[in-house]
Order: structure tokens, then C-alpha cells, then sequence
């Protein structure tokens, strides 16, 4: 019943696919999940647990603690709002023990979410998760989040791993619109390139001529970008295999590992890089390194 992922030991596989998530584990211990407020002696806790639905979505139940000090701060369930996507419905808040309070929300859709819950009347203070909704989720886990900081971006994640102790969580990373690769390799009839970008004549699209997401500090500091011109898209070059600009016929981009540092707050910044110095090119290929578990 967890706000923001999980950490501690039985976290290390509770992972899943390319869009970058972190699932509760029902046996997981966590310490960082929680969306936590201090603010003085105010206190603020906001927890999230999904609920399993015969038939639909999920549902999504919020626990919010309120503290003044180390008392429950009563009486205040009128004064809980909940800003919420218009495709998400919630109950009203109910004070089901002294300082807890609970609301129900029902998503029509699968996909990321973003709620924020908030106490304007005492407190002034709110706090903003994300959620994720998916289609089937496996019994034992808990509600799907979001992983909070600096990994997700717009550009191509994949290949997750995070240390056994949870305070690492490493991740491949490319510029790149992953549906270039599907495109590359359509029939021209069809729309793609064929398997060759310059044969017949040069296929161009922006998902193979574009890059997508950041290729610097804060996201992605020291990326390797002699593979990219200063106005975002792909040189079609290689500077290890002696190939210049616009002379692959191959669709080939840049890939770069990364690792990062887990946060007080459950999220994961300080970037740092892990890759080999391909003379500047990083991987040349979708696949690039991972961690094995040992």
C-alpha cells in the first residue's frame, strides 16, 4: 500500500518492459514509497494500493495520515481535494481512523496518471503521485508507479535493473524513437525503408531522422553525441566504423548506459554514465549493456 515504488531487498526483479515502472511487491519492505510532507509539525502521508477488480480496471484506493506533532490531525475530510485527469473518478474522502483518510478512484483507461492530493484549510501543503494503470497486473503485486526523478524522459528506456540493496537503478538509454526500428525494416510499399535507407533512393522520416529526448545534464549529462547535429537529428554517420554523415544505409543509433543514485525522497537522480568510449559513438544498436544479477 505504497506511494512511489518500492526499495529494499525483494525489490531488485519486481520490474517490468520498456515503459519505466516500479511495482509494490506485496512482500517488498519499503521506507520511500510513501509520498511524504513535513512541514514543521505537520505531516502529510500518501499511500496508494490497488485493488482488484472483477471486472474493469483496477481501481486505485488513496490513504492520506495527517499529523499535527505526533497526534492525529482529526476532523479534516472535507478539507482533502483530490486534482485528478478527467479520465479518473474518485469518492470522497472518508475519516476511517483518527487522521486517516481514504478515497476510492476508478480510471477508464489504462496509462500514466497524475493526482494531486492536497490540504489547503490547516496544513497548505499536497503532494503529486503517478500512478499507472495497466490492463492485467499479476495478483501479487501491488499498485504500479511511475519510477519518480530523473530516468524517465521522452526519449528510448530500457533494459532495467536496480541493486539488491534498491539504492542503484540502471537503465539503457537512446535519443531515439524506438518505432524508427519497426519502420526500417517495413517494405517501402508499405510506408518504410525497406532495410536499406539509401537503396533505391534515401528513405527519410522523422523517426529515423530525429532524435527525441535529452542528450545533457540534468537527464543525461556526458552523452555521447558525435552522432547528432546541433539541430537534433541523426548525422546517419559512424566515427568507429569510418563511415561520415549520411553514409549508413543501416538505421544505427546511439546508445549509452546509465546509472542512478536513489533519493531520500524514493526517487532516482545524480545520473552518472557506464558505457565504453566507442571513439564517440556509444553502442550502435537498440540492445545495449545490462546488469546481471548475481
Amino acid at each position: 500500500m505504497r506511494g512511489k515504488g518500492i526499495v529494499g531487498n525483494a525489490a531488485v526483479w519486481c520490474l517490468s518492459g520498456a515503459v519505466l515502472l516500479l511495482t509494490g511487491c506485496d512482500s517488498a519492505p519499503s521506507s520511500s514509497d510513501d509520498g511524504v510532507i513535513v512541514i514543521d509539525d505537520l505531516f502529510m502521508s500518501v499511500q496508494l494500493n490497488r485493488q482488484d477488480s472483477i471486472e474493469g480496471l483496477d481501481n486505485i484506493s488513496v490513504t492520506v495520515e495527517l499529523l499535527r506533532g505526533s497526534q492525529p490531525a482529526t476532523g479534516l475530510e472535507n478539507s482533502l481535494e483530490l486534482t485528478l485527469p478527467a479520465d479518473m473518478t474518485a469518492s470522497d474522502f472518508s475519516e476511517t481512523e483518527d487522521g486517516i483518510y481514504q478515497t476510492l478512484l476508478t480510471p477508464s483507461r489504462t496509462g500514466e496518471f497524475e493526482i494531486t492530493v492536497s490540504e489547503n484549510t490547516v496544513f497548505g501543503i499536497s503532494e503529486t503521485l503517478h500512478p499507472l494503470v495497466l490492463a492485467d497486473v499479476y495478483e501479487d503485486w501491488g499498485q504500479p508507479m511511475m519510477v519518480e526523478g530523473l530516468v524517465n524522459t521522452e526519449g528510448y528506456e530500457d533494459g532495467i535493473a536496480i541493486s539488491p540493496d534498491g539504492e542503484y537503478l540502471f537503465v539503457q538509454y537512446s535519443p531515439a524513437y524506438f518505432s524508427g526500428l519497426i519502420l526500417f525494416n517495413f517494405a517501402r510499399e508499405d510506408g518504410g525503408c525497406g532495410g536499406d535507407r539509401l537503396s533505391p533512393e534515401r528513405c527519410t522520416h522523422p523517426w529515423i531522422d530525429n532524435t527525441i529526448g535529452p542528450v545533457s545534464a540534468p537527464e543525461r549529462p556526458d552523452f555521447y553525441t558525435t552522432r547528432i547535429n546541433d539541430d537534433g537529428t541523426w548525422r546517419h554517420n559512424s566515427v568507429s566504423w569510418g563511415m561520415g554523415d549520411d553514409t549508413l544505409n543501416l538505421f544505427s543509433v546511439s546508445n549509452v548506459f546509465y546509472g542512478f543514485k536513489r533519493q531520500f525522497d524514493g526517487s532516482y537522480r545524480e545520473p552518472f554514465m557506464i558505457a565504453f568510449d566507442d571513439e564517440g559513438d556509444g553502442i550502435s544498436s537498440p540492445v545495449g549493456l545490462s546488469v546481471l544479477h548475481d
